[in-house]
């Protein structure tokens, strides 16, 4: 981080010490957010859902959303799309792992998300391995690109 000087209190840094144990899953079909839900749950990892990308900054910039460790984006949903979603994030210095989830990925599709500023890609339906592989690369190696197609490709 840039600047020192640490002039906290002690209950200032409490209050700073936010454990981001939690996942953001934005899709406006609510059978992919159930499922998101459980998956999640398989996982032990607390989850969230939003049904439109619109909410996202607001709920990220929320108490609870100082929690937020991982945010999985739908690219096409109803009223927003993901890629400008991403996008506004990471213009207001949002710098959480944003993965984009998708009905078919593809090198177009993979070069276009990497450009509007997303982590990863998962293709969809994905289930708990997967879903550890994203929060295991968002706690590790998050300056890389993230694709579950690979993970897919080494399966077969």
């Amino acid at each position: 981080g840039a600047g020192g000087g640490g002039g906290a209190t002690a209950g200032e840094a409490a209050t700073e010490a936010v454990v981001r144990d939690r996942v953001l899953l934005v899709d406006d079909e609510r059978l992919i957010r159930r499922t998101g839900e459980r998956l999640c749950f398989a996982a032990g990892l607390p989850c969230v859902t939003l049904e439109d990308g619109d909410g996202v900054a607001r709920y990220l910039r929320s108490r609870d959303g100082a929690a937020v460790a991982v945010v999985l984006l739908d690219l096409s949903m109803q009223r927003t799309d993901g890629k400008d979603v991403v996008r506004a994030l990471r213009k207001t210095g949002v710098d959480l792992p944003v993965y984009a989830m998708t009905g078919s990925v593809d090198p177009d599709s993979e070069r276009a998300c990497q450009r509007a500023g997303f982590t990863g890609i998962l293709g969809k339906p994905f289930g708990v391995e997967v879903l550890n592989a994203v929060w295991a690369h968002a706690h590790g190696a998050s300056d890389t690109w993230f694709s579950s197609m690979e993970l897919r490709d080494s399966s077969r």
